[in-house]
């Protein structure tokens, strides 16, 4: 009888092995404490910049016990990083980190539906716009490198909310909840396509301009974001270019840019529309950042403040 003795033990030391290396029951007496700053930037010009906060979010208990923020910040120098603060979870297996196409998550179904599925349909400007055709290309590009599918491509040829609103009814009488994003070169096509939204269409929705009236929809949970377009400052700094050539006679550089914001609800309250910015004289000057030249502004209502 020894011999079975031995192999009951040694049964029981296997299974008691395995139960210990899947809940490593021994992490209950640790806490671990992390506390890291956001990264500094490398920048003199941007030195005096604060980082904005483009969107966040609470935790929610569902298979563990999670609490605290978790928030998407974009750095002076333009990159982002996902920052928890506050967080605090249940010890065991690793966390990982899903960004999902949802509007808020408090079960597990949700995030995996909206982590499998990004069906996208775009809505374009006209092409022979150069602006326009870049806006186009760029927001494919976007949808395809996110490992989203396109399932629809039309042009809005009025340019308005009105010519958005048939091209997104025959989608969702077509597609129903099959088509989970809307993108949208402008506002006013964003606008239309939120008015149609029902019954299972459910997309989420984005804009382009940073409009008043895609910003009141962005508050009322209508449309997810839109993306700030720096025209004054543009227009400023092109002016501004032009002296430098035709009246100081000195060279200028090839290629300047201005920054863009993504707006949501998190952070548009902070936004300064152009009515308010065309209202008032902007001191420029081209700064090299990171061996590229940017257009900077006094006051400078493109950056927005963190919130």
């Amino acid at each position: 009888m020894q011999p079975k003795k031995l192999i009951y033990g040694l049964i029981i030391l296997a299974v008691a092995a395995a139960g210990w290396a899947a809940f490593r029951p021994e992490r209950l007496f640790f806490n671990a404490k992390v506390n890291e700053s956001l990264p500094a930037t490398s920048s003199k010009a941007t030195a005096n910049v604060s980082e904005t906060v483009l969107a966040s979010g609470t935790f929610h208990d569902v298979a563990h016990k999670g609490v605290g923020t978790a928030s998407i910040y974009q750095l002076p120098d333009g990159k982002r990083i996902l920052r928890f603060t506050n967080f605090e979870t249940s010890n065991g297996p690793d966390v990982h980190v899903y960004l999902v196409a949802a509007n808020d998550a408090t079960d597990s179904d949700t995030v995996k539906k909206a982590g499998k599925t990004c069906a996208v349909g775009l809505i374009q400007g006209v092409s022979f716009v150069q602006i326009l055709k870049a806006r186009n290309d760029n927001l494919e590009a976007g949808a395809k490198a996110a490992g989203c599918k396109i399932l629809e491509r039309q042009v809005n040829t009025k340019d308005s909310a009105s010519g958005a609103q048939p091209i997104v009814q025959a989608w969702k009488t077509k597609w129903g909840s099959k088509m989970t994003v809307v993108l949208a070169y402008n506002d006013p096509s964003a606008e239309g396509a939120a008015s149609v939204v029902g019954g299972a269409f459910k997309p989420v929705i984005t804009g382009m301009n940073g409009d008043p009236a895609a910003i009141q929809a962005i508050n009322a949970g209508q449309i997810l974001a839109t993306t700030t377009i720096p025209n004054p400052e543009m227009g400023n700094g092109f002016a501004y270019g032009m002296y430098l050539l035709l009246v100081k006679h000195q060279k200028v550089p090839p290629e300047v840019s201005s920054s863009a914001y993504v707006l949501t609800k998190a952070n548009s309250s902070k936004y300064v529309p152009w009515s308010v910015r065309n209202n008032h004289p902007l001191t420029v000057k081209f700064v090299n950042v990171g061996g590229k030249w940017r257009i900077q502004t006094t006051p400078d209502y493109n950056t927005l403040p963190s919130s």
